[in-house]
C-alpha cells in the first residue's frame, strides 16, 4: 500500500542563518512528504594567523528542523516510507552509517537501507579479516552483523521488511533471506522481490555448467541454456522471463514454457496482471507478442504500451523505409517516424507520426492537425477522452488540452493527468523561475523537489517545494 500522506500545508524546515545548502546532494523526500533530509555546510572561522584564507567547510544534516552533527561529507539519504526511520553517510575520515542522526558503525565502502515499513535497517560494510590482503564485505541488520564474504549484491529490503541478498565467497554464490542462507550456487543474478513483498525469485547456475535456472519462493525450476529478464506481476501471483535454448527463445510464465521464437526482448504485465506483452524476433524479422499470440510481422518494433487490461496495445513499427503506428492489429497511414504514443488506462490512444519537419497529430482515430509542430510531450487521461500535449512556438512551449491551449513558458516537463481525467499537471519554467501548473492555475515560484500525490477523493494533491530558505510541503485543489 502506498504511505499516507497528510494533505495539508506545512512548513518541514528552514535553512538556517548561516548555514549553506549543498549544491551535489540533492534533498531527499520521504514517500509520505513528511520528512525533508538535506545537507548543509558550516564555513568554520578562518586561523587566527591568516584572516584572509578561504573559508573552510564542514556539512551536516537537516532532518526537517533537527539539525545534525558536523562531518567533513554527508549524503546517501533514505528513510521509510513514513518517515520516522532514516539513514545517511557521514564522512570523516572513515565512513559513518548515521540513523536519525546517532552514528552506528563504520561503514567502510558500505552503504545503508531502510525498509519501506520501518521495521528495520541494514547496511554493507567492509571489514579486513587477519591475514588476508583484500577487504571482504558484510550485512549488518539492525545490530547483528552477518558472515563475511568477497563480495555482496542486495536485493534489498521487501515491502515486507525482509532483507535478502546474495553473497559470493570462495567460488561460490548464495543467497541470504532474512538472515537464512540458501543454497550452494555456481551464479546468482536478478534477485526480484514480488511488489507486495511476499516472493523472491532469482536466476541460478551450477559451477561447471552453463544451464541456469529460476528459483522461486525457494524452489527452483527447470534448466535452461541460459535465463534472463525476470518480471513480477503486479500482483505478485505470476511471474515471467525469457528463457534460451539452442534452437531460439521463449516466456516463461508461471512455470509454462511457451511458444519458440528466435528471440524475446523482455516482457511487460499488464496492469490487471493477465496478460504478458514482449517483442520477439521471427526469422529476422520482429512482432508483439500477446501470452504468445504473434501479432504482424515488420522489420523493425518499438516498445509496446498498453491499456490497463491489455484490450489496447500499441506500438512503433517499420516496414522498409516507411514508419507506422500498429493499434492492435490496424496500422496508421504511412510516415517517416512514429514520434509519440499514448494509451489510456481504460480505453483511449493517441499518436503522433513525423512526415519530414512536421508532424500529423491522431486521438481516437480523429486528425487533430497536419503539418503542424512536434508534440514533444503526449499525455492521455485514463478513460482516453482527454488529451493534453506540447506545442512549440516563437521560442516558447505551451501545453493544450483538449484543444485549449494554456500559458507559454520557457519549458514545460512531467506533463501528466490527474486521476479525475480531466486536469494536466506538469512543471514549468519561466526564465529562471519554475512552477507547477494545475489545469488552468500557475502555482510558484518555488523548486519542487519531490512528484505530486493525488488525493483519494481525486480534490487536491501535494508537492514538497523549496520557497528560498524554506521547505513546503503544498497541497493544490485539483479545479
Amino acid at each position: 500500500m502506498p504511505p499516507r500522506v497528510d494533505f495539508t500545508e506545512e512548513r518541514l524546515s528552514t535553512l538556517l542563518d548561516g548555514l549553506l545548502a549543498l549544491q551535489d546532494t540533492p534533498p531527499y523526500v520521504s514517500p509520505a512528504l513528511n520528512l525533508i533530509l538535506y545537507g548543509v555546510a558550516v564555513p568554520l572561522d578562518p586561523p587566527e594567523d591568516d584572516p584572509e584564507a578561504e573559508p573552510e567547510f564542514r556539512q551536516l544534516v537537516m532532518a526537517n528542523q533537527k539539525r545534525g552533527s558536523l562531518y567533513d561529507k554527508v549524503g546517501a539519504f533514505s528513510s521509510s516510507d513514513d518517515g520516522k526511520i532514516w539513514a545517511c553517510i557521514a564522512s570523516e575520515d572513515v565512513h559513518w552509517i548515521i540513523v536519525n542522526h546517532e552514528k552506528k558503525a563504520q561503514l567502510g565502502a558500505g552503504r545503508p537501507f531502510v525498509s519501506p515499513d520501518g521495521s528495520g535497517v541494514a547496511y554493507t560494510q567492509t571489514v579486513r579479516e587477519e591475514g588476508s590482503a583484500y577487504p571482504k564485505i558484510r550485512v549488518v541488520l539492525g545490530d547483528q552483523p552477518g558472515p563475511a564474504f568477497q563480495n555482496v549484491d542486495p536485493a534489498g529490503w521487501s515491502a515486507r521488511g525482509v532483507f535478502a541478498y546474495a553473497a559470493y565467497d570462495a567460488d561460490q554464490y548464495g543467497v541470504i533471506v532474512g538472515g537464512e542462507p540458501l543454497g550452494p550456487y555456481g551464479d546468482v543474478a536478478e534477485l526480484r522481490w514480488s511488489p507486495d513483498g511476499g516472493r523472491l525469485a532469482y536466476v541460478v547456475g551450477d559451477a561447471g555448467r552453463i544451464e541456469r535456472s529460476v528459483v522461486v519462493d525457494t524452489k527452483r525450476g527447470p534448466a535452461w541454456l541460459d535465463v534472463r529478464d525476470l518480471i513480477w506481476s503486479p500482483d505478485s501471483a505470476r511471474l515471467a522471463y525469457v528463457a534460451s535454448e539452442k534452437e531460439g527463445e521463449r516466456f516463461v510464465a508461471d512455470g509454462k514454457p511457451g511458444r519458440l521464437f528466435t528471440r524475446c526482448l523482455k516482457a511487460a504485465w499488464s496492469g490487471d496482471s493477465r496478460t504478458l506483452v514482449g517483442r520477439v524476433g521471427v526469422d529476422g524479422k520482429w512482432a508483439v507478442a500477446a501470452n504468445d499470440q504473434q501479432g504482424a510481422l515488420y522489420d523493425e518494433v518499438g516498445p509496446p504500451v498498453l491499456s490497463h487490461d491489455a484490450r489496447t496495445i500499441a506500438y512503433a513499427a517499420r516496414r522498409g523505409e516507411k514508419g507506422y503506428a500498429v493499434i492492435n492489429a490496424a496500422e496508421s497511414e504511412p510516415c517517416d517516424f512514429v514520434y509519440r504514443i499514448a494509451v489510456g488506462q481504460h480505453a483511449g490512444v493517441a499518436y503522433a507520426l513525423l512526415q519530414g519537419k512536421t508532424a500529423t497529430l491522431v486521438h481516437n482515430g480523429r486528425e487533430l492537425y497536419r503539418g503542424g509542430p512536434r508534440p514533444n510531450l503526449l499525455s492521455i487521461s485514463p478513460d482516453g477522452a482527454s488529451l493534453a500535449y506540447s506545442e512549440s512556438q516563437d521560442g516558447k512551449v505551451r501545453i493544450v488540452v483538449d484543444g485549449r491551449p494554456g500559458e507559454s513558458f520557457t519549458s514545460v516537463d512531467q506533463l501528466q493527468f490527474a486521476p479525475d481525467g480531466r486536469t494536466a499537471v506538469y512543471s514549468a519554467h519561466l526564465g529562471e523561475d519554475q512552477y507547477l501548473v494545475v489545469g488552468t492555475t500557475r502555482h510558484g515560484p518555488f523548486l519542487p523537489l519531490s512528484a505530486p500525490v493525488f488525493s483519494d477523493d481525486g480534490t487536491k494533491l501535494a508537492i514538497v517545494v523549496q520557497i528560498g530558505r524554506e521547505y513546503w510541503r503544498k497541497v493544490f485543489p485539483l479545479r
